[in-house]
């Protein structure tokens, strides 16, 4: 059996969950998941105390932080896509996505960190749309772009606004 240190950070997050349903549904190998959890939090600790001293590089999860919030541009309207952006920058509580590492990269509630990731998230989306992205989605993306730069940015920020492609 690999060591702990050896699991990805998704491998990680899918050990955590399966060892807390165990707990949860009072399964068989409690007293063993209670045990795991116990070390898969040292092993996060560690892997964020890596990342905030630059020793490590964040793995990025195959579903993110606006997707586990169920951010979907073409499929929501704009109040909605509003409020999910608002409470992404301001809230204290995010929930937990894949691992510490990741969840630091996000900075604190109204950061120049969140924003940062935040409006490069954005960006990357929108420039990196494909032949198959509908025009609704890129322009909600746009206006969700726009929207965080005009409510957070202006007046709050002066850190390089990511540029958009020109098309």
């Amino acid at each position: 059996m690999k060591e702990l240190s050896d699991y990805t950070d998704e491998e990680l997050a899918n050990l955590f969950k399966n060892a807390f349903e165990i707990i949860t549904k009072n399964k068989p190998l409690k007293n063993e998941a209670e045990k795991k959890i116990i070390d898969i939090k040292k092993e996060w600790n560690k892997r964020k105390i890596e990342y905030l001293d630059g020793k490590r590089k964040i793995q990025f999860p195959e579903k993110g932080l606006l997707s586990t919030l169920g951010y979907q541009a073409g499929n929501m309207n704009f109040e909605e896509r509003k409020d999910l952006l608002k409470f992404v920058i301001e809230s204290e509580e995010l929930p937990f996505v894949q691992s510490p590492a990741y969840m630091a990269s996000w900075g604190d509630p109204k950061s120049e960190k969140r924003l940062i990731k935040l409006s490069y998230l954005l960006r990357n989306l929108i420039n990196k749309k494909n032949l198959y992205t509908r025009e609704e989605t890129i322009n909600n993306w746009k206006e969700d772009f726009e929207y965080i730069y005009q409510n957070y940015y202006l007046n709050n920020f002066t850190f390089k606004w990511p540029n958009l492609k020109k098309n």
